[in-house]
């Protein structure tokens, strides 16, 4: 056999081709190694869609959050330090949805997550862009009727004096030695908006001013009547005017009269302001008295408060608005 094949391989001699063993061998007891061909690796660099969705959603997070962080306000947004922490908190929120996103490796995940980590920032920044547009409204009370009077009013009386709700009036009478008012209740929690600036939302304090507007009539039986009374403030109506008195502590320190013409049961419009550190009393949208008022309103009260010889007499309340709002920066 050998013989055989000799010539033809002098024949390949000359037609200069060389025989080469296999570059695989088989090996006896194993299958043959094939060679397998590996998946290229995916393109990487800044170009790369993980790359550009990364960065859109970073720019797209971090956009919002530095225009809430550079029109932070106190009066709007609330204290600084929970103001940055929820800030702190979206921006984690953020990074973890855009990163589970991209991680996935879903066919949109890099532009799908642009969109998510927005909609994590979205609800603070919707909530302070709200309550800065809405800066320079106030947040108020109104009664629609008389009869609605208990939703901001608490009535006080004492002695013979008496309450009655009309359609077009609260009738307080309070006889000589009786006490007959009504009590201004504070904004409470279930009437507050959502969107109202934060300091509106608690009692009122520095940067918060407060006004009380009532049309009213009161018919004096003698010489004095209270008019509007604060823990600081004493109103009263006289057969000349007005008479106001600053109260702190035990009784009146400073008091002044007031010369205006108020016909004895005639209706009239009134307003009592504390802004700026000063409280002002208004008279038909004039203003006739102004003093210096540090503090926020504890209490107001409508209606007769004392009860010697000299005071009693009849208020008919015919409507009331009661406001907050934020002082001019």
């Amino acid at each position: 056999m050998v013989e055989l094949l000799r010539p033809g391989a002098q024949l390949l001699t000359l037609m200069n081709i060389e025989l080469k063993p296999p570059r695989h061998r088989m090996v006896a007891g194993q299958p043959s190694a094939v060679p397998r061909l590996r998946p290229e690796p995916p393109a990487g660099g800044w170009r790369s869609a993980p790359f550009l969705g990364g960065a859109a959603a970073g720019a797209a997070a971090g956009a919002a959050l530095l225009a809430q962080a550079t029109t932070y306000q106190e009066a709007v947004d609330g204290p600084w330090g929970p103001y940055v922490a929820g800030m702190v908190c979206a921006a984690l929120g953020a990074a973890l949805a855009a990163g589970w996103c991209l991680a996935g490796r879903w066919r949109w995940g890099a532009w799908v997550a642009p969109l998510l980590a927005v909609l994590v920032v979205l609800p603070g920044a919707t909530l302070h862009a709200r309550r800065l547009q809405r800066r320079g409204a106030s947040l108020q009370i109104s009664l629609g009727s008389p009869l609605e009077f208990r939703k901001a009013l608490d009535p006080t009386l004492k002695g013979a004096a008496t309450l009655r709700p009309g359609a077009d009036a609260v009738v307080l009478r309070a006889p000589a030695g009786s006490v007959a008012y009504l009590e201004v209740r504070p904004l409470s929690p279930q009437r507050l908006p959502w969107d109202v600036p934060r300091a509106l939302l608690g009692p009122p304090g520095p940067g918060v001013g407060e006004e009380l507007a009532w049309r009213a009539s009161v018919e004096r039986d003698a010489e004095y009547f209270v008019l509007v009374e604060t823990d600081r403030l004493l109103v009263q109506l006289t057969s000349w005017g007005l008479m106001v008195a600053m109260t702190a502590g035990d009784g009146p320190v400073e008091g002044r009269d007031v010369a205006r013409q108020v016909p004895n049961g005639s209706l009239q419009e009134w307003t009592l302001r504390r802004a700026g550190g000063r409280a002002v009393l208004l008279h038909g949208g004039e203003e006739i008295w102004a003093g210096a008022y540090p503090d926020p309103f504890r209490y107001v009260r409508l209606g007769e408060t004392r009860t010697d010889r000299e005071h009693g007499g009849t208020l008919r309340l015919h409507s009331l608005r009661l406001a907050r709002f934020l002082e001019a920066p």
